[in-house]
């Protein structure tokens, strides 16, 4: 299960969505959220099934976007829970932008908090929660964190 989390992230850096859409198991949610201290509530930023991703990604060249690359760093795997079929884990993934000159700068910090379940012998995504710690992201980044 700890490949598909590390392979999802390799994916979304190489920007291969197709790929890393494949990793979906049916119902998938992607949801982005951080807590805000001011308002002493959670926020959801985003909140998108397959489908809606699906078009986020196909638009994506119509949109402004900054130059350079996201790497994802994923790491400190825990298996959080254990129902039946899903399986929760908790990680936490540090995120990196390198712009055109070379230069890398921090992005942002969040963990993923993934539903994982299998699905005819594979183990696929059923949903994944963001939650970011970082909450004033540079403009750019277009696609998924």
């Amino acid at each position: 299960m700890q490949d598909l989390v590390y392979r999802s992230c390799s994916l979304l850096d190489d920007e291969r969505y197709d790929d890393w859409l494949a990793l979906l198991a049916p119902g998938f949610r992607y949801r982005i959220t951080a807590y805000s201290p001011e308002i002493r509530k959670a926020m959801t930023w985003l909140d998108h099934d397959a489908g809606e991703l699906r078009a986020l990604f196909d638009n994506l060249p119509s949109h402004v976007r900054v130059l350079g690359a996201y790497r994802r760093h994923v790491g400190v795997f825990e298996e959080v829970s254990r129902d039946g079929n899903a399986t929760g884990l908790r990680s936490s993934v540090v995120v990196y932008h390198t712009d055109l000159k070379g230069a890398s700068k921090l992005f942002a910090l969040a963990r993923y908090h993934d539903t994982v379940t299998a699905v005819d012998g594979s183990h696929l995504l059923a949903a994944r929660e963001v939650r970011l710690d970082t909450r004033q992201l540079d403009f750019g980044p277009h696609v998924i964190i």
